[in-house]
């Protein structure tokens, strides 16, 4: 049975995984050991961390030294999804809606598909389709000989999930809630799960099972003929974006709380825990008994997978959001530290870095020796050894000065190239350009975060929008002789880059915490390392049956220096923070603000629970 969001509202501030496990740490193993082998040898990297099972892992070579780029190829977007390789060819999206097919020798393009969205998934490739979903809610199945589309089947919302192909099936998450199994043949519904919650996470499949995290922070296990569910794990009531892995019948999944969970594949019982200390928000991979993690707490863990105690872990000064991938005994993995690592997969010491010059936030895939991975400046790197042109990048491991680890690498000039921010400025958007400006700027790594939030937005977050000029006159006439001064319909510049920046403040959260209130599930997202200033982003979905509205207060962390909210909508009255809005059934409403008046070290309150009161409205 799945849980409705009415079901969720009583059940939210129910107890979680943590209460019934053991806590693992370096001296504490008291878990069943549980043999854990290689995944099974492929030739190929063909869908999201390398096989059905998540696994990461793959019985091929990777570069180990003077490693660097063999060749590159410019997407002309944002890559932060990890590329499949198969038969010689190596497929690639971006954010600027296309898949790509490149030779795996040079790089030379043999065909694009072009769709109407972002791509921020990892393409399978079986049997000679490619199968991927998009931000348009449509999964695509595309021929890999001329890159021409088979079929196409829409989702009822952004697809973010990678899915796993097997045995006619296509198995896929949708940020509508639902797990889908798609007919390869004709794109048709085999059959869906429904959860109510955001999909982000993954499929795994593993003997006619499918496993998958829900952002109502429970793992799942679905029969994988029938749909049917098998069990549920309660991994996080914040969420579950991790996409789980499977070996030898254990389920690995990370959660918004910073766990790594082990759990039995045959009955969903847990078996331990480990504390990474950072937001999980990937696919673990495991290989020769170790578990492979990375987290937004900028680390990467190797963690013992039979008793969950911590064998070594690697810091790499920024976060992390995207799986490790294994190979050879060696750990490969990017970061937003702008480089990508080699890893000793025993000792966890560095055997190499290469700068990118931006954040990483996709998964390598590694082929015959070459490491396959794109960079948030549109870039697909075809790294190997003898290929080095530049000086790696340097650091301490475990924040010691032996140079064992990486560091952060020096961001550019934010004066170098700054074409990549080519923002419409009109009178009416200019706070938000500003604003969204220097998010995207910091986004990309082109600053370091500023000592202080009125740098970012300076005095011009207070200022009114200015009246209407002769030549942008406030009153219009239309065709049936109604004047109106409202703004138009279709949306402006100005709202579709805040919605970006929203959207983009949403995926980069480091935490989360949903709670229910007042027939309110009110979801928070924070982002503490990408501004001086925490941010956050407010999800206000109603489940009430008539419209209200909505007032969300915050207290201020601290009244010294600059207190005033940065973000829309937000009113500064006293010592509180006021959000209101009206919310019709069913709707939910997204707001972002920035919290100038909280230091680092207070960030941790930002996530308690807000004071909301409901006044209901008649329409």
């Amino acid at each position: 049975m799945t849980q409705t969001r009415r079901q969720f509202l009583a059940s939210v501030a129910g107890a979680t995984a943590a209460g019934t496990l053991a806590r693992h740490s370096t001296d504490a193993s008291t878990a069943t050991p549980v043999e854990t082998t290689t995944a099974q040898a492929t030739a190929a990297w063909p869908m999201y961390a390398g096989d059905l099972a998540n696994t990461g892992y793959v019985e091929t070579t990777g570069p180990t030294t003077d490693v660097g780029p063999a060749w590159e190829y410019d997407t002309g977007g944002q890559v932060t999804a990890g590329a499949a390789v198969a038969d010689g060819t190596v497929y690639v999206t971006s954010h600027a809606g296309a898949v790509a097919a490149l030779d795996t020798e040079d790089g030379t393009e043999r065909w694009r598909f072009e769709v109407d969205s972002e791509v921020k998934t990892t393409p399978a490739v079986v049997d000679g389709i490619l199968y991927v979903g998009t931000q348009s809610g449509l999964v695509y199945a595309v021929n890999t000989e001329n890159g021409e589309e088979v079929w196409r089947f829409g989702t009822g919302d952004y697809v973010t999930s990678s899915p796993a192909v097997t045995d006619g099936t296509a198995y896929v998450g949708s940020k509508d809630g639902n797990v889908y199994a798609i007919e390869t043949e004709d794109g048709t519904e085999r059959w869906r799960f429904e959860t109510e919650f955001w999909i982000r996470s993954s499929p795994a499949v593993a003997d006619g099972v499918v496993y998958t995290g829900s952002d109502n922070g429970n793992l799942y296990a679905i029969d994988a003929e029938t749909g049917e569910q098998l069990w549920e794990f309660p991994v996080s009531t914040r969420g579950v974006a991790s996409s789980p892995a499977v070996v030898d019948g254990t389920v690995y999944i990370g959660g918004m709380d910073q766990r790594l969970y082990a759990v039995d594949a045959a009955d969903g019982s847990g078996v331990w825990w480990f504390d990474t200390a950072g937001v999980i928000s990937a696919a673990p991979a495991v290989a020769d008994g170790t578990v492979y993690v990375t987290s937004r707490g900028h680390r990467v863990y190797g963690v013992d997978a039979a008793e969950g105690t911590e064998r070594w872990s690697f810091d790499t000064g920024r976060q992390i959001s995207a799986a490790p991938a294994v190979a050879d005994g060696v750990v490969y993995v990017g970061s937003e530290s702008e480089a990508v690592y080699g890893i000793d997969a025993a000792e966890g010491t560095e055997l190499w870095s290469m700068d990118t010059t931006r954040p990483v936030s996709a998964a390598p895939a590694v082929v015959d020796g070459t490491v396959y991975i794109g960079t948030e400046s549109g870039a697909l790197y075809a790294l190997e050894d003898g290929f080095a042109s530049a000086a790696p990048a340097t650091g301490g491991d475990d924040g010691a000065d032996d140079g064992g680890g990486a560091g952060p690498t020096e961001s550019p000039s934010p004066f170098e190239d700054l074409s990549y921010l080519a923002v419409p400025l009109t009178v009416a958007s200019v706070v938000t350009a500003i604003a969204g400006g220097y998010y995207t700027l910091t986004r990309v790594g082109a600053f370091d975060s500023v000592d202080s939030a009125s740098e970012v937005f300076g005095d011009e977050a207070d200022t009114d929008e200015p009246a209407a000029t002769e030549s942008e006159p406030a009153t219009t006439e239309s065709t049936d002789e109604t004047t109106t001064d409202s703004a138009p319909e279709a949306p402006t510049k100005s709202s579709q880059l805040w919605q970006l920046i929203v959207d983009d403040v949403t995926n980069r959260a480091g935490e989360t915490k949903t709670r229910a209130i007042e027939d309110f599930v009110v979801t928070k997202h924070l982002d503490r390392d990408t501004l001086s200033a925490p941010v956050l982003v407010y999800e206000i979905e109603s489940v009430r049956d008539e419209p209200a509205r909505v007032r969300l207060t915050e207290p201020l962390i601290s009244a010294d220096g600059d207190t005033n909210p940065l973000g829309d909508s937000w009113e500064l009255t006293d010592d509180e923070l006021v959000f209101e809005t009206v919310v019709d059934p069913g709707e939910t409403v997204t707001t972002l603000v920035g919290r100038p008046d909280c230091p680092a070290e207070h960030a941790d309150d930002l996530l308690k629970k807000p004071t909301v009161s409901v006044d209901p409205v008649s329409r």
